[in-house]
């Protein structure tokens, strides 16, 4: 365990005050880029915590304590974030080695693992309903993948661009949305794999998708906020002043769609979706890779698929209820590069509290109903922090 970190505490305009101290942190030899995936057994207090590192270590570990439940090492580097398949009770990971690993999620034994032509940086996507597992892969390949039976049911190509960013489903529209490096913005259909339409952007894209109820939005590496309907019509593109790695989080507060996302000019923006407006920008270091995640007031979040894997679970009502009422409608987690973790304010992006970690953070902070923050860090280190009211 690393060391404990001092408790953080702001005050806040309404005499309130909010803090943050550390539970745990565990050293996973490397640096962590992946974001955590954080999974309830069904009828068991125990809460999972699922995460891998550039070492090769993945590991499952108790949220409570940090203790280390089980851990394999796979061959190679581990930058995709792990996605739960509840249909054989597997967490799904990519890896440098080619390979897509289905690991018994109470032991990490592996079921299955499926080569593809390249590096696997995207972090899959599961279908609850098929039980089909999406992926993409830098051989330019997304892949269908069907744990129950081990075989892959379809494969797509973009036709050159490597696939960084996470698969998003659209069940409404029976769409797969995914992106690639080339800048294309794909709707694939989610059975045979066959491309409805693409948005061509002008850069390349490391964002992952998110669906909103009329429209996909997507960050791009010109600058650009995208939000396209979903038959492939641009809405609105909303410039930032830096490249977009970032993927969007959606929000649904009070019948509006809010989208956060980050910038490496170093702001998280809150977007107006229906208008596609900025509401509100903060500055919070030099530059935002990670994808921001957000709690309010009836604990209601739409995830986008980077770092929305997630078994819906109970809240901790109380003590959520009591951060809503502190934060006004809602706290925003986000995190810069440079290692700052910072609440907000989710109607008007006010700063709330931060801490310095002690290394850069690309992987993407996971805000828990009860306040409880997941998260990776470049120091090598996984960390639990817990917000509170004073």
């Amino acid at each position: 365990m690393g060391e404990n970190v001092s408790m953080v505490t702001q005050e806040m305009t309404d005499g309130a005050q909010l803090s943050m101290k550390e539970n745990w942190s565990l050293d996973l030899e490397k640096c962590i880029d992946a974001s955590p995936l954080v999974v309830i057994r069904e009828g068991s207090p125990d809460i999972i915590v699922y995460i891998g590192s550039h070492s090769g270590i993945f590991l499952g570990l108790d949220l409570e304590t940090g203790r280390r439940l089980w851990q394999v090492r796979l061959p190679d580097r581990i930058e995709s974030s792990a996605c739960f398949s509840p249909s054989c009770n597997l967490v799904v990971v990519g890896c440098y080695d080619h390979h897509i690993y289905f690991l018994d999620a109470m032991t990490g034994t592996v079921y299955w693992m499926f080569r593809t032509l390249g590096p696997v940086k995207s972090s899959p996507t599961s279908d609850p309903v098929t039980g089909l597992v999406y992926v993409g892969s830098h051989d330019s390949n997304v892949y269908a993948l069907q744990p129950q039976t081990k075989t892959c049911q379809w494969s797509m190509s973009d036709g050159g661009g490597s696939m960084f960013s996470s698969p998003c489903i659209d069940s409404w529209n029976n769409s797969l949305y995914t992106a690639s490096l080339s800048g294309k913005l794909l709707s694939i259909s989610e059975d045979a794999g066959d491309v409805k339409w693409y948005y061509q952007c002008p850069k390349p894209l490391f964002s992952s998708p998110v669906v909103a109820v009329a429209s996909v939005v997507i960050g791009c590496v010109d600058g650009s906020i995208y939000i396209i309907n979903h038959l492939g019509k641009l809405l609105h593109r909303i410039p930032t002043e830096a490249p977009v790695f970032s993927s969007p989080c959606l929000v649904t507060l009070d019948n509006r769609e809010i989208i956060l996302v980050g910038s490496h000019d170093g702001h998280v923006y809150g977007i107006n979706l229906h208008e596609g407006t900025t509401s509100w920008k903060t500055k919070i270091g030099k530059h935002v890779y990670s994808s921001p995640s957000c709690i309010f007031n009836n604990i209601y979040t739409l995830f986008n698929s980077e770092i929305g894997n997630r078994s819906e679970m109970e809240s901790g009502k109380e003590s959520s209820q009591a951060l809503s009422r502190v934060a006004g409608n809602g706290l925003v987690c986000c995190c810069s590069t440079t290692g700052t973790l910072v609440i907000l304010d989710l109607n008007s992006g006010k700063e709330l509290t931060s801490h310095l970690l002690p290394g850069e953070i690309f992987s993407s902070p996971l805000l828990m109903e009860d306040g409880r923050i997941i998260l990776g860090c470049r120091n090598n280190m996984i960390y639990s922090f817990s917000l509170d009211t004073g």
